[in-house]
C-alpha cells in the first residue's frame, strides 16, 4: 500500500506538470491541468 501511495503521489505530480501540444504545435493540456498548475503558479497564462 505504501508503494502505491508514492506511486500515486508521484504520477500525480508528474501529470500535472506535463503540457501537451498537437502535430501543430498547439497545446492541448486539458484545462482540469491548467487550473492546477495555475493555482501552483506554474502557468504565467
Amino acid at each position: 500500500e505504501t508503494y502505491l501511495s508514492l506511486f500515486r503521489e508521484n504520477f500525480r505530480s508528474h501529470i500535472e506538470m506535463l503540457q501537451v501540444y498537437d502535430k501543430n504545435g498547439k497545446e492541448v493540456t486539458p484545462e482540469k491541468v491548467k487550473k492546477i498548475q495555475r493555482e501552483r503558479g506554474l502557468r504565467d497564462d
